[in-house]
């Protein structure tokens, strides 16, 4: 399986946010730069199959610019990759969607991050940094359906992690 993992865009700022931290939105830049993302995920053409978002509104809203870029077959949000998400969490997810070899999710710092490295580290201990709009693509090995988080753990491997600013020039 190829898991393609992508950090939501740059949302408002937290600290000065009054509403539900959950109903907290892309800027305009932040939405216009994923415009961008998305348009050098198209020129990748990944062949992607299924596309699983937090539902937070910043995370949707970025899933939907990928959605509308690339038009992948399956598109749905899951509490799953909500804040929190860990690796026991991205092994449900997986398996619910077993079928699909071409995945990606959209979610949250600093679970992605911690995610990645648990994936790919031997002992979980790799660090990774996944800043806001990056995308990164994992080569799952060996994993069956319904796969815990436990047997997820270093079964992955990083195929390549491009910041915004490279995906948008590839978009261009």
């Amino acid at each position: 399986m190829r898991l393609y993992v992508l950090r939501h865009g740059k949302a408002g700022d937290r600290e000065t946010w009054t509403g539900d931290d959950r109903e907290r939105p892309l800027t305009d830049e932040g939405r216009e730069e994923m415009r961008g993302v998305a348009q050098g995920l198209r020129w990748l053409d990944l062949g992607l199959e299924t596309l699983i978002t937090s539902p937070l509104v910043r995370a949707r809203e970025t899933a939907d610019c990928v959605a509308e870029a690339i038009h992948p077959p399956q598109y749905v949000n899951s509490d799953l990759l909500s804040p929190g998400c860990d690796l026991r969490a991205l092994g449900k997810l997986l398996a619910q969607y077993s079928g699909s070899q071409q995945v990606m999710i959209v979610g949250h710092e600093p679970d992605l991050s911690s995610i990645i490295g648990e994936l790919i580290g031997s002992n979980g201990l790799a660090r990774v940094q996944l800043k806001k709009a990056a995308c990164c693509c994992l080569k799952l090995d060996g994993i069956a359906s319904g796969s815990s988080g436990a047997k997820l753990a270093g079964k992955g491997t990083l195929v390549w992690h491009l910041p915004a600013e490279v995906l948008v020039r590839l978009g261009r």
